[in-house]
């Protein structure tokens, strides 16, 4: 209005440098005029000091959280520039494609150890950290080899290819064979930095599925292997329990040569020194040894297998009630849930990820870009062809009251992981949106059921009572307060998103807490 323009290196209207729009576009100004002398990285650093970043997390309740996240983008910042490119432009396109990919990699930096809480970090990310405990996780998955068509570069240069299976190159096999074999020991080398980041303790488990191959062999079977050759085992357990049983490992005492005690205090460590098995055969048709102890080992291996057959998580959408007429129809034909268009876990079709993705990243006051981010999603989930379909549904989702008032929330999480302790196990889920409106704590569940009319959607949400049911007592254990609000929003009927708000929740989460409790029971 005072005839300022809208332009960095323009001077500000008479009067009106310190006005805030003065102030901004000086502030940008400067840090215009410093692109030249600094570094990609030194630039990013430069706006945090002068927009006092950290200062303003310190009266946050999460400033650890914060300070962590913007140590992050410094270094990919730094690394971005290491890689080659050096235009601010481009680091921010870049930055861009990484929150459409849904890029998970989460950094802290060196000595960020003053917040109680579990990290979960890739190995990459881990090196040059150390921690008290240590836990590796995915070790029994087997190494994937090469699919589809692929092209292989030796080290002269000369390119070797596969377009199928049976269908390759001379020399794609040979090279193809070295880069497993390369890939192979990266892979140790790896595991080898994931163990060592332990000081004091290191868990690992070597649950797998043993392979003759070498070269299918997952980590855990090699460590398994290493571990299995050693002479003697170390048991932790309680001091006053004198039962080797109790600690969940049966040993049959023929196999015992000799074992040590050693304390004092609440635990004591166990050692024992194992003699070689021997190994059960068939004699005579019949097996080997008496039958009373042949009829001992089935009865341990089915209580064995009787345990493994218990879950130990569950997801609430584990929980939702399947329809009557989608029950008969599984009488005459095998289905799974992602196989119907209607099913209560259409979430976990390519469909419903997409659209998940993009009420999870998209504005959810106005809106903006949501056909581009449903395009780039449904690219993703592969239904590129129905990014209409997704962008549909999740406009309808921004339609409803309940979104409105999250979104002009101060408390907003989207897409929160629970992992919680409940009824002898674990529920873990994430739950879609929740927030506070004065000081009531709401949860809403997106449901894309395909829906005829929205009279449908009251026998819809009656299927997902207990689902919600586990929501609520998760949430409330984890906050250590009570959820005030339910609300399903369904997003597919023709006439738009409809609102079903679930009540008596107190009830609901104790019939969720008896239904896990029934689950998770052991047989």
């Amino acid at each position: 209005q005072a005839g300022g323009r809208w332009r960095l290196d323009a001077p500000p209207p008479a009067g009106l440098a310190e006005h805030q729009v003065g102030q901004a576009l000086g502030a940008l100004h400067r840090l215009a005029e410093r692109r030249h002398e600094l570094s990609l990285s030194g630039l990013v650093e430069e706006v945090i000091a002068d927009r006092r970043l950290l200062q303003l997390a310190a009266g946050q309740a999460r400033r650890a959280d914060v300070w962590r996240r913007t140590a992050f983008v410094v270094s990919q910042a730094r690394a971005f520039a290491e890689a080659g490119g050096q235009d601010l432009a481009g680091f921010l396109r870049w930055a861009d494609r990484q929150a459409l990919g849904a890029a998970r990699v989460v950094e802290p930096p060196p000595g960020e150890e003053d917040e109680d809480a579990v990290v979960v970090l890739t190995v990459h990310a881990a090196k040059g950290l150390e921690f008290p405990v240590v836990a590796l996780a995915e070790l029994g998955s087997r190494p994937r080899g090469i699919a589809g068509p692929t092209l292989l570069r030796a080290p002269d240069g000369t390119p070797e290819v596969r377009l199928r299976v049976g269908l390759s190159t001379s020399g794609f096999e040979r090279l193809a064979s070295d880069d497993r074999e390369a890939g192979r020991r990266e892979e140790l080398r790896l595991c080898y930095v994931a163990a060592t980041r332990a000081r004091d303790h290191l868990l690992v488990s070597l649950l797998h599925e043993p392979s003759a191959s070498a070269a299918a062999a997952s980590l855990a079977q090699v460590v398994w292997g290493a571990c299995r050759d050693l002479d003697s085992w170390c048991l932790l357990r309680p001091a006053e329990d004198r039962q080797i049983g109790s600690t969940g490992i049966e040993i049959p005492e023929a196999q015992i040569a000799e074992t040590q005690l050693s304390g004092p205090g609440p635990y004591e460590q166990l050692r024992i020194d194992l003699v070689a098995p021997e190994e059960p055969h068939l004699q005579d048709g019949g097996p080997a040894g008496s039958l009373a102890g042949y009829e001992a080992w089935k009865a341990r291996r089915e209580r064995l297998l009787a345990r493994l057959a218990v879950p130990v998580s569950l997801a609430p959408s584990e929980l939702v009630a399947e329809p009557a007429w989608q029950e008969a129809r599984r009488g005459s034909r095998r289905t799974t849930p992602e196989d119907d268009e209607t099913s209560p876990r259409r979430a976990a079709t390519a469909v419903g990820r997409a659209v998940h993705g993009v009420l999870q990243r998209v504005d959810l006051a106005s809106g903006a870009e949501i056909a581009g981010l449903a395009a780039a999603l449904a690219r993703r989930e592969g239904c590129v062809e129905r990014a209409g379909e997704v962008a549909a549904l999740a406009s309808s989702a921004l339609l409803a009251p309940v979104v409105q008032a999250a979104a002009q929330a101060k408390t907003v999480r989207r897409e929160l992981p629970l992992a919680v302790p409940i009824a002898g196990g674990v529920v873990d889920g994430v739950i879609d949106l929740c927030f506070l409106d004065d000081d009531e704590l709401v949860v809403v569940d997106y449901k894309t059921d395909a829906l005829d009319s929205p009279a449908d959607a009251d026998a819809a949400a009656a299927r997902y009572r207990l689902q919600v049911g586990a929501y609520v007592l998760a949430l409330e254990a984890a906050l250590g307060r009570r959820v005030d609000r339910c609300v399903l929003v369904f997003l597919a009927p023709p006439q738009g998103a409809v609102e079903r708000e679930i009540g008596d929740l107190e009830a609901l989460a104790e019939a969720a807490r008896a239904a896990l409790a029934e689950r998770f029971a052991k047989p």
